[in-house]
C-alpha cells in the first residue's frame, strides 16, 4: 500500500490506537496549521460518511477514527483513506462566535486571584481577555466542552492545584493557553473568572466546530 494520503493531507504518522482505532497525527509548522489540517480532514470524513465509520474525533493536532470492528479492519481503513480525493484546495467554513459574559461576583470566582497572580487589575485583565483572538481547537471532556486559544502569554495560569469537585453549568474558565465554558456541571480544575450572560442551556446551540472563532463581550453592567 503506498498510502498517497500521507502526503495529501500532510499527515506525520498514524497509530493503531485500539483494535478499533487509528489516531491520525498531522505536520505544521504551527499549531493552527496543524489543527487546520485536522478540521479539514475531519469534516472531509463527514461528508463521505462511511457505514463503517463510528465515531471522528478532531482534536488539537489529531484525529481519531473508531470502525466497527466487525464490518472492516485497520487495513480496509488505510485503504479507504488512500482512496480519498484531495481537498487542499478547498476552504473550510468557519463561524465567528461573539459570546456575552458577565464578569461580576468575583467573590465566588477566581477573578481576583487570577487579576493578582497575573499582576493586572481586572479592568485591564478584562479588556485584554475580551480582546484576544481566540480559536476552536478541541472539543471533548464532556460534550460540548470547546478548548479555546491560545491566549496571550500575559492571560496564562497553570491549573489550579486542588480541582473543585463542582463547576456550575455556563462557568468561563481559564488555564494555561486556553478557556472554555463549562457547558454541564461538573468536576473542575480551572480557574473560573466569569459566568455565559445567558442560561446555560442555550451553550449547546453555539454548537462550536474545530477552527471557528471565538471573541467574548463583557456585559456585566447590563444585568
Amino acid at each position: 500500500m503506498k498510502q498517497r494520503w500521507l502526503t495529501q493531507w500532510s499527515v506525520r504518522h498514524f497509530l493503531l490506537s485500539a483494535e478499533n482505532a487509528i489516531t491520525i497525527y498531522f505536520q505544521g509548522d504551527t499549531l493552527v496549521q496543524q489543527n487546520s489540517r485536522v478540521a479539514q480532514l475531519h469534516r472531509h470524513i463527514l461528508a463521505q460518511a462511511p457505514a463503517w465509520l463510528e465515531e471522528c474525533v478532531p482534536a488539537f493536532d489529531t484525529l481519531m477514527l473508531q470502525y466497527d470492528g466487525l464490518s472492516v479492519d485497520h487495513y480496509h481503513v488505510l485503504q479507504w483513506l488512500d482512496g480519498l480525493e484531495e481537498r487542499h484546495s478547498e476552504s473550510i467554513t468557519s463561524v465567528h462566535h461573539t459570546i456575552d459574559i458577565v464578569f461580576d461576583r468575583a467573590d465566588e470566582l477566581d477573578l481576583n486571584r487570577v487579576c493578582s497572580s497575573l499582576g493586572m487589575d481586572r479592568d485591564a485583565f478584562i479588556q485584554r481577555y475580551c480582546d484576544a483572538a481566540l480559536r476552536v481547537y478541541a472539543i471533548g471532556f464532556s460534550p460540548g466542552f470547546a478548548y479555546l486559544g491560545e491566549l496571550p502569554d500575559s492571560l496564562q495560569l497553570p491549573r489550579r492545584d486542588e480541582p473543585r469537585t463542582v463547576v456550575p453549568a455556563g462557568t468561563l474558565a481559564i488555564a494555561d493557553a486556553y478557556t472554555a465554558i463549562y457547558p454541564t456541571e461538573s468536576p473542575g480544575g480551572w480557574h473560573l473568572i466569569g459566568r455565559y450572560a445567558r442560561h446555560s442551556k442555550t451553550l449547546l446551540s453555539l454548537n462550536f466546530k474545530i477552527g471557528d472563532t471565538v471573541a467574548f463581550r463583557d456585559v456585566s453592567g447590563d444585568e
